[in-house]
């Protein structure tokens, strides 16, 4: 099975030290569970570490991906917030990862993640602030056919723990998880680093993020799972009837929730983002040519964004916004699958509730709420 690791690590002359070690020691971690195609990429001793030189090797490693790869990328250095002026963003910020000559954006990101074909795995950690939806993940993960998740050391506006020259904190943690417990879930592994580092189980730092949910309860970086017990199973929320959950910090509250038809496909999930007991995004795939997600960010009670991916010939993602959550369009786009832009403000004026019922998400919505609320995982069950 062909395998490919890229990692990049900068320390902008000292001033974050133990970025650069950081890329080498998942190097170092990546070759241990038999990749042999490694690239880093690091500003130490004066080089410079360009947009180019690592949106260039990512596009690389996804676009030559095969079915069955195991494709990791890491990142350790600084990263940032800017206004987003697509109006795709719920919280109307970009992230971004700052290199030598300029910034890549998580759009810049998730567009070449697009490419990833069905089958292949690619993880991608993020020790970085503000990285907690770095490959924009959470928009909708339909239009990716691959398998992608991040380990994100901050939520986005977060801060991410300092280092020294022998590496980051969340990077030697996540290091240490791995080699210590072979088979663990990626939800599990997001927990542990946390313990690792010391922060309390009732305000999380790791941020684990998938385009299936799914896949958190797979092994994390596609390693071999150990032999599950009746408390894994209680831990990662496997419930009859084809209804997943995961109570990240293992408050007694999932914090997702995945209900399915068969091996693979989710037909509705929701996410508790801020694990308060709301369910802030809804997603619904009621077949494989349409992906409806709507989005409460404020958890209002009320959504304020609306997301149609049509599948076919010509692909097109429609987003209408209703920022004052007035019940009115106040802004909408329609894009093709290159980011060409087909109608751009043409519904506004229209109801947002018509669109919504329109695509049964009112619905969806009430249904995955009474779901959360009856397999809510109890501490005695999970922990």
């Amino acid at each position: 099975m062909p395998s490919a690791f890229v990692g990049v690590g900068l320390d902008y002359n000292n001033t974050m030290p133990g970025c650069a070690a950081d890329a080498n020691n998942m190097a170092d971690l990546a070759a241990s569970m038999g990749i042999d195609n490694i690239n880093t990429f690091t500003d130490a001793g004066g080089s410079a570490v360009t947009c180019n030189d690592v949106l260039g090797a990512l596009r690389n490693m996804v676009n030559n991906a095969q079915p069955g790869d195991n494709l990791i990328f890491s990142f350790s250095g600084m990263a940032g917030q800017a206004a987003d002026a697509t109006g795709a963003e719920a919280d109307g910020q970009n992230e971004f990862l700052q290199l030598s000559d300029g910034a890549i954006t998580d759009d810049q990101i998730r567009e070449i993640l697009a490419g990833l074909p069905e089958g292949a795995n690619l993880t991608m950690a993020f020790d970085a602030s503000s990285s907690g939806t770095m490959a924009d993940l959470d928009l909708s993960g339909c239009d990716i056919a691959g398998n992608v998740v991040t380990l994100s050391a901050a939520a986005d506006g977060a801060d991410a723990f300092s280092g020294d020259a022998s590496g980051s904190p969340f990077t030697n943690a996540l290091i240490r998880v791995m080699q210590q417990n072979e088979g663990i879930s990626f939800a599990d592994a997001a927990a542990a680093i946390d313990a690792e580092l010391g922060v309390s189980p009732d305000s999380p730092m790791t941020v684990a993020s998938a385009n299936r949910p799914e896949l958190l309860f797979e092994p994390a970086f596609n390693s071999e799972p150990a032999a599950a017990d009746d408390h894994d199973a209680a831990r990662a929320g496997q419930h009859p009837g084809n209804v997943v959950t995961l109570d990240q910090n293992q408050d007694g509250i999932d914090d997702y929730i995945a209900v399915t038809t068969g091996p693979g496909r989710v037909v509705e999930q929701g996410i508790d983002a801020d694990q308060d007991g709301y369910l802030e995004t809804i997603t619904n795939r009621p077949d494989i040519t349409t992906n409806v997600t709507a989005t409460d960010a404020d958890a209002s009670g009320t959504f304020e964004r609306l997301e149609i991916v049509n599948y076919g010939e010509n692909t097109l993602t429609t987003t209408l916004i209703d920022a004052d959550e007035d019940g009115i369009i106040d802004s909408s786009r329609i894009v093709d699958a290159a980011g060409n832009v087909v109608d751009d403000n043409g519904l506004v004026g229209q109801s947002m509730n018509e669109a919504l019922d329109a695509f049964n998400m009112n619905a969806v919505a009430d249904d995955l709420q009474t779901k959360f609320d009856e397999f809510a995982v109890t501490d005695d069950a999970c922990c």
